[in-house]
Order: structure tokens, then C-alpha cells, then sequence
């Protein structure tokens, strides 16, 4: 019976192994086929990624080449706008200069005007003040030499009085 029983439980080993390995072969070859749809899934998405990389590249070279050409273009027209505006900033200085030369014109000649009449009345201030300090001085003279007569007077007037009593 242990014979029986051995070989009983050698097959169902055995064709539990070999069950196995169908299904290890099964797996690998399941992943297998996946691992090929992955990489050609990639292998089509890389190839659209160029064609598409190739219609920008090429979309892009149009661009700039039509882009360029309205460079070309618009470096005209604005040259020509940069052309009038440079003109046009010119004469707007040369105005603003020559509005600035004549006010600083009508400045310098208001204050010609204001500094000869300060000094005009200056001059005449201290004329002014010249003849009031000589008539001041003149007056002075005047009143010393009238005091100083004065003066005389009444000692010749106290030397006779004292010259009378004497005598």
C-alpha cells in the first residue's frame, strides 16, 4: 500500500510541478505579449512624437520665414514712422529751446530793468542822505559857532562887569 500511496503522491507532485511550469510558461508568455503591446505602444507614440516634432520644426521654419518677411516689411515702415518722428522731436526741441531762449531773454531783461532801478533809487536814497548829513553838519557849524560867539559874548560881557566893579 506505501508503494501505492508513494506513487499516488509522486504523480500528483509531478503533475503538480508540471502544472506549475505550464502556468510559469502561460505567465511568461502572457507577460511577454504584454511587454510587447507596451513597446509597441511606445514604438507608435515615439513615432508620432517625431512626426509631429517634424510638422513643428517644419510649421515653425514657415513661420519665421513668413515672419522675416513682414520684419523686412514692417523695418521699413518703421523706419520711415522713426524718420518722422525724429524730425518731428527735433523741430519740438528747437521750439522748446528757442521758447526758453526768449523767456530767459525777457527774464534777463526784466532784471536789467529792476537792478538799473534799484540802483537809480539807491543813488537817489544816498544823495538824499549826503544832504541831510551836510545840512545836519552845516547846522552844527552854525549852532557851535553862534554858542561860541555866545560864549565870547558873555565872558567880554562878565570881564567888563568885573573891570567896571574894579574900577
Amino acid at each position: 500500500i506505501e508503494r501505492l500511496v508513494r506513487g499516488f503522491l509522486g504523480r500528483r507532485f509531478a503533475h503538480e510541478v508540471l502544472r506549475d511550469a505550464s502556468a510559469c510558461k502561460i505567465q511568461n508568455r502572457f507577460k511577454c505579449r504584454k511587454a510587447a503591446r507596451i513597446t509597441d505602444g511606445l514604438r507608435e507614440e515615439r513615432r508620432r512624437h517625431n512626426a509631429a516634432r517634424l510638422l513643428q520644426n517644419k510649421y515653425r521654419g514657415y513661420t519665421e520665414i513668413k515672419g522675416a518677411m513682414l520684419v523686412v516689411q514692417g523695418k521699413r515702415e518703421q523706419k520711415g514712422a522713426l524718420c518722422i518722428q525724429n524730425k518731428w522731436r527735433g523741430k519740438k526741441a528747437k521750439d522748446t529751446v528757442m521758447a526758453k531762449r526768449e523767456a530767459k531773454e525777457m527774464n534777463d531783461s526784466a532784471s536789467l530793468l529792476q537792478r538799473r532801478f534799484r540802483g537809480f533809487e539807491g543813488r537817489k536814497a544816498y544823495e538824499k542822505k549826503k544832504l541831510e548829513k551836510q545840512r545836519n553838519d552845516a547846522a552844527c557849524v552854525i549852532q557851535r559857532k553862534y554858542r561860541g560867539m555866545q560864549g565870547q559874548l558873555v565872558y567880554a560881557m562878565k570881564k567888563l562887569e568885573k573891570d567896571s566893579a574894579i574900577s
